[in-house]
């Protein structure tokens, strides 16, 4: 079971050879939800499986993997350790904070699609998440604590801008 779990992870030959020959990976179109009721999700799960949208409800004990990895992208849990340093982490902090709201992470998803699973998400009833990111390049090495950790820091300063604006 030890030696089976090792390569549980282990991208394909494929995609290592993408990796390395620096070629984009396309992503699956997928929603990641994070710190969700139940009911909350599967009204969500509806609304996005009709624009073809894979939709993952994310455990407890998955918010530390790299979300990646979590939405499907091949070399993500290879590649993880090794970008660390490298200016792919969060600003300097204490860069991990528990999901403690709903968040969302969209992956393979266009700005225009975007639009789209915003406005099915309002006509479905399912509003108001504060903590919504897209999977980029950068923080598809990161944890869903990372992630947390920066969205939340972000929005301190951009309404702290606002306020300042305002005066």
């Amino acid at each position: 079971e030890k030696s089976h779990s090792r390569f549980l992870f282990a991208p394909s030959q494929q995609s290592k050879a993408l990796l390395r020959s620096g070629m984009e990976i396309e992503m699956e179109k997928c929603v990641l939800l994070f710190h969700f009721e139940e009911q909350k999700a599967q009204k969500l799960k509806k609304a996005l499986s009709r624009l073809g949208l894979a939709v993952k409800q994310v455990e407890p004990e998955e918010y530390g993997l790299p979300l990646g990895l979590i939405a499907g992208l091949p070399g993500s849990f290879l590649f993880a350790g090794r970008n660390a340093g490298s200016g792919s982490q969060p600003a300097a902090g204490p860069e991990e904070t528990e999901p403690d709201q709903e968040m969302l992470v969209f992956s393979g998803i266009t700005r225009q699609e975007l639009d789209k699973v915003l406005d099915a998400m309002r006509r479905s009833g399912v509003s108001g998440i504060a903590l919504k990111a897209m999977l980029t390049e950068t923080n598809r090495f990161w944890n869903a604590r990372q992630l947390v950790w920066e969205l939340k820091r972000e929005h301190e300063a951009m309404h702290g801008r606002l306020g300042m604006a305002n005066d």
